[in-house]
């Protein structure tokens, strides 16, 4: 989306993504702690959840349309927590 215009952006082939992981949409409104960073042509998509629950690490080819599940794992959750709150 071009977010200036509120409309599709015209380089990107698949303007709606979704997130997926084992079948099921992922919906990042439910997620406990979302964070998104641009890198060139690629969005990384972090999801934090409930402590109990996998955090998700996802590259987003926001131009092809391609999305990379990168990882999974309950470490992420705390490596946000450490950067959230660095000791001094």
């Amino acid at each position: 989306m071009d977010f200036s215009r509120g409309t599709d952006h015209p380089l990107a082939t698949t303007p709606n993504i979704q997130l997926q992981f084992g079948g099921n949409a992922m919906n990042v409104h439910d997620a406990y702690y979302a964070h998104m960073e641009v890198a060139g042509d690629n969005i990384v998509v972090m999801i934090s959840q409930a402590r109990a629950l996998p955090d998700y690490l996802f590259l987003v080819g926001w131009k092809s349309g391609k999305v990379s599940l990168v990882g999974f794992s309950l470490l992420l959750s705390a490596i946000h927590e450490l950067t959230r709150n660095p000791r001094s």
